[in-house]
């Protein structure tokens, strides 16, 4: 969470960089109009130097949604584990396994169709939590019942 935290603040930092830039690079935009207008610019001139900020600013724009983007996704992220965790809080002192606890811990179970090709019977499963999906990426196989 820390971790997720920093990243966040730093994507947040590149985000109000990239708007501050943005803005700058509107104001420099209608300075060199400007110039250009009143004749201190040549038109040639005018057009590099446009076509180079417009260029720039096209590419911090397209970072900035991919940005903002992200954000919104981390902290959605960040909200469902924080719902995860207050159920995990909830059930601290769990005696015993009810199916009404293992709703509100668990979406589904995959259980994948048996493999024998090894001469064994192997199966895998996969559990996808309420509100953070896989908790654990690597999917558990069994063998006989017991976890491999």
């Amino acid at each position: 969470m820390r971790q997720r935290n920093r990243e966040l603040s730093q994507k947040k930092k590149r985000l109000a960089e990239i708007q501050k830039r943005i803005g700058e690079l509107d104001t420099i935009f209608q300075r060199i109009y400007e110039d250009n207008i009143i004749g201190k610019l040549s038109d040639e001139r005018f057009m590099k130097m446009s076509k180079g900020y417009e260029d720039e600013q096209h590419t911090l724009q397209t970072e900035a949604d991919e940005i903002q983007s992200g954000l919104q996704q981390e902290e959605k992220k960040s909200v469902d584990v924080k719902r995860f965790l207050a159920i995990v809080k909830k059930y601290t002192d769990l005696t015993e396994l009810t199916p009404e606890i293992l709703r509100e811990f668990i979406d589904k179970i995959i259980v994948h169709a048996p493999d024998k090709s090894s001469g064994r019977r192997l199966q895998e499963s996969e559990i996808i939590y309420n509100h953070i999906g896989e908790f654990d990426r690597s999917k558990v196989t069994l063998w006989k019942g017991n976890a491999v």
